[in-house]
């Protein structure tokens, strides 16, 4: 057999990282000015790769667009391969929706640049890789993956290619390569002056002759992959010299070639039918250095969880709710602003691995995205609010309307300022559903703004019309022509999936606002109780749980612990001997803060100090004061605490955590993936990686049940046997002021040490015997997103008080309800999280014209029958279902 030696030009492009994004833009221009040169005036320089993203691309004819045409025929030739991503993104930081979205607008821009993308998913430089990327993979249509780091020490290493099945049983087939491995051939020495060290045929034989017998012995088959390129390296008119040199005087049984991924892909499956099968994460051992890439900067890491909910549940849905009311679904902002959200994603920006000033930027998009969400979503709420029948007996009540974007009906917690558009002016007012029972709420007129409707008010965003950006209303104005902003404060009883409720506040005498508390909640001496559970506060300020549907009780829960982190922007490091310090046995101040008639808050004050540096010499003898102020909630009818945590950080160099030591003998966590339920080992303190990612939640349990923590926007979490059981550990912040030798220079990044204020927002919820992943993420979900409400005026309308917008029926999670990519049809995508196959029904309150079933690129799969207005599908256990509905 002859060894196929496939050559693939490329270059790793990162966007922005040790320069900021504009810098690395003028590299960029001039690398892809040079490639389209050398490929014109070389047609042995069959193919470049460039780099499994099209974001360059874009950022190139941002500058250059007059060479749109150039470059795409040099595209459509198959000279330059591009996609299949838009970035390439940090996996694990990334949730499923947004990965979705990466691999579409990376389909949609291959196509407009005249081929269709790379048929390979092409991670080469993640910091590891996520358990269902072949689902995404398959997803798209795409029989191959390529990944650089994260493969599992049990993966024998004579075996580069193998078949990797996703959470739902779909395969890829998958090849361990990342990039560089080639790189001698055209760059002899990247760590020189380049100018002087031009490709050298003779060095590069000699090279490839030594590394042969090193090659094939981790290749499965007779094809070789070598990639000839590395970080920003551009492409060597010289490289087809070298290669005809090496057929030239190489044995007969090699041979070389200038190709991409797709080749030896080809190559591999010709040859090797019938290889292993392995399904999991890729976080092998080469990923523990970057431990701490799901802690770096959590600023941003916050900022990212933010705008990704903003679009998927917020703007997306709404403006489809909006549709309804004949108003046009924002196609193009929302478009805009996922490109700036994806912008973010790239390995070296959200893992935070970069330098300041890269962080601001990033900083400035998430703004940006926030400010466009904020305002997109109120306009599509106005709309609905305009046409929903408002009426009320009392002429004299304002409505609000709160919209549930989650698939699954459900009480809501509703805690914001809302403005309803006339004069609320009664000196206090109660909360009313459409029974007209009285519901539990704190309604603080205290706090009332009353501002004029007029050219600029009108147009703003609740937050704005709250603070000082425009003028009060002036008493002459009629109601009509003012809005009430006030805060409200409840939780909004069975809120339909997908849809809305309309409560309404009514004028009342002080008793009557003073609403009856809820009937499970109540203080206790030391804590609250309702009827599912029972806290009691310790004088540290920790809590012993009591779930009473179990009654089982987890004691002296939540305490913090803070270590020195000697590490970098990449990882995080101790001493061989850490200098653990501890909020246990601290003297508290606990006092109740709200009692209000449907939750009540604890507040846990405990004075604390740190060491005022850590470095190589050891933690510093000075203290500086860093005092923690935790708000503990619980409300009515709901089986979750919530934990609000805020502080000012003054200490560099130092990694802060909120405790569980839970008792619990668990085997293994579960915590939400990436539209996936990861198990992992429980390590012990020896074999921990210190770290592992996650979406919403992570848990443990055992045979009598356990603890879930929720979280909106922290990534990490560590779970570890003790003596005592397992203990959870969720990173609240970690502080370092080096980018790290991994960045090819120690560069200075003090805004990686987190300095000033911080609100770390987590809850905690006990699982149940029999309860599984699914159960939690429902119940994650419900606390990471929030109902989002909007006030209106009295009046008739076509559509009722309360509805659904879109019904799903089953065991499932709805991850988007958005427009469709190429026509107006509606698309939802489902996820079942559950072990078994689920059936699935989908509908529209005013019927279905027809019901689509389609892969993930939008392609159709298969029509649905229709049966009174939905339509069904089956999903397999832990897959995913993208349906396109097409109204009447």
């Amino acid at each position: 057999m002859i060894r196929d030696i496939i050559i693939t030009p490329t270059t790793h492009w990162d966007r922005e990282w040790v320069q900021p994004q504009i810098q690395f833009q003028i590299r960029l221009v001039q690398l892809v000015d040079r490639l389209m040169a050398i490929l014109e005036n070389d047609p042995a320089f069959t193919c470049f790769l460039f780099d499994g993203q099209t974001l360059p691309l874009e950022d190139y004819l941002a500058i250059k667009p007059g060479n749109r045409d150039r470059l795409a025929k040099l595209i459509r030739a198959g000279r330059i391969l591009v996609g299949p991503w838009y970035v390439l993104a940090d996996q694990f930081l990334q949730d499923g929706e947004a990965t979705v979205r990466n691999l579409l607008l990376g389909f949609r821009q291959s196509r407009e640049l005249g081929a269709a993308p790379m048929g390979v998913c092409y991670v080469p430089d993640s910091f590891g890789c996520i358990d269902s990327l072949p689902m995404f993979a398959a997803g798209f249509g795409l029989k191959y993956a390529m990944f650089g780091r994260g493969r599992p020490a049990d993966l024998p290493t004579d075996q580069a290619c193998f078949r990797w099945a996703g959470p739902d049983g779909s395969t890829v087939l998958a090849a361990n390569h990342g990039y560089g491995s080639g790189l001698f051939l055209a760059y002899p020495n990247i760590w020189t002056n380049l100018d002087a060290a031009p490709p050298n045929p003779a060095a590069a034989l000699n090279t490839l002759t030594e590394m042969l017998p090193g090659l094939a012995a981790r290749e499965n088959t007779d094809a070789t992959c070598l990639s000839a390129g590395i970080d920003h390296m551009e492409a060597r008119a010289g490289l087809t010299g070298v290669i005809a040199h090496l057929n030239r005087h190489l044995p007969e049984t090699c041979a070389c070639r200038i190709a991409g991924p797709d080749a030896y892909f080809a190559a591999v499956e010709k040859a090797a039918p019938g290889l292993a099968t392995y399904a999991g994460e890729m976080r092998g051992p080469d990923v523990k250095v970057f431990n701490g890439c799901t802690s770096t900067r959590m600023d941003l890491k916050l900022a990212n969880a933010s705008a990704q909910r903003w679009l998927e549940y917020y703007v997306e849905p709404l403006s489809v709710f909006a549709t309804r009311t004949g108003r046009e679904y924002p196609h193009a902002f929302c478009d805009h602003l996922w490109r700036l959200l994806l912008a973010n994603h790239p390995h070296d920006s959200i893992c935070a691995c970069s330098l300041d000033r890269v962080g601001d930027d990033m900083a400035n998009r998430y703004a940006r995205i926030e400010e466009a969400a904020a305002m997109l979503a109120e306009q599509a709420m106005h709309a609905v609010t305009a046409q929903v029948d408002t009426r009320h007996p009392n002429p004299d009540a304002a409505a609000i309307v709160v919209f549930n974007t989650l698939g699954a009906t459900r009480g809501g917690v509703v805690r914001q300022t809302v403005r309803v558009p006339c004069r609320a002016a009664a000196p206090f007012l109660r909360l009313v559903d459409d029974t007209g029972r009285t519901v539990p709420a704190q309604v603080d007129t205290g706090r009332r703004k009353l501002k004029d409707m007029d050219l600029e008010s009108l147009p703003m965003t609740t937050a704005q019309l709250d603070s000082v950006l425009s003028k009060d209303a002036r008493p002459e104005r009629p109601g009509h022509d003012v809005f009430t902003v006030l805060p409200v404060d409840f939780v909004a009883p069975a809120v339909p999936g997908l849809g809305h409720r309309t409560f309404w506040l009514v004028p009342a005498a002080e008793s009557e606002a003073a609403a009856t508390a809820a009937p499970d909640l109540r203080l206790t001496p030391r804590g609250m109780a309702n009827r599912f559970l029972e806290v009691a506060f310790h004088a540290d300020g920790t809590f012993d749980l009591l779930d009473r549907q179990t009654g089982r009780r987890l004691p002296a829960l939540h305490h913090f612990e803070d270590t020195e982190d000697v590490g970098d922007a990449y990882g995080h490091q101790h001493y061989p001997r850490p200098d653990l310090r501890t909020t246990r046995g601290a003297q508290a101040a606990v006092r109740v803060l709200d009692a209000l008639p449907h939750r009540i808050t604890w507040e846990i004050v405990i004075p604390w100090a740190l060491p005022e540096t850590s470095d190589a010499g050891g933690r510093s003898g000075r203290l500086l004061a860093l005092p923690l102020t935790s708000e503990i909630t619980l409300y009515a009818d709901t089986d979750r605490v919530e934990i609000v945590t805020r502080f000012e950080n003054p200490c560099p160099n130092h990694r802060l955590r909120a405790v569980f030591d839970t008792g619990i003998q668990a085997t293994h966590s579960v915590a939400e993936g990436t539209f996936s339920l990861v198990e992992r080992p429980v390590p012990t303190p020896e074999t921990s990686m210190e770290s592992c990612p996650q979406q919403r939640f992570a848990s443990i349990a055992d045979a009598a049940g356990g603890l879930a923590v929720f979280n909106r926007g922290l990534p990490e979490f560590e779970a570890v046997r003790t003596g005592h059981g397992t203990r959870l550990s969720l990173t609240l912040l970690r502080a370092v002021g080096t980018l790290g030798p991994r960045a090819g220079a120690d560069h200075p990044v003090p805004g990686a040490q987190c300095p000033g204020p911080h609100t770390l927002a987590y809850a905690l919820r006990p699982v149940r015997p029999g309860e599984d992943g699914g159960d939690l993420l429902q119940a994650a979900l419900d606390y990471a997103t929030p109902c989002i409400t909007d006030g209106a005026s009295q009046h008739a309308g076509p559509l009722p008080a309360q509805g659904a917008f879109v019904t799903v029926a089953g065991p499932v999670v709805v991850t988007a309800l958005k427009r469709a990519e190429r026509d107006e049809d509606l698309v939802v995508r489902l996820w079942n999280p559950t072990p078994a196959a689920a059936t699935v029904t989908v509908g529209l309150p005013t019927g279905l014209a027809r019901a689509t079933r389609t892969d993930l690129d939008e392609k159709p799969q298969a029509d649905l029958p229709l049966t009174g207005g939905t339509a069904a599908c089956t999903i397999p256990a832990h897959g995913l279902a993208t349906v396109k509905l097409r109204p009447v």
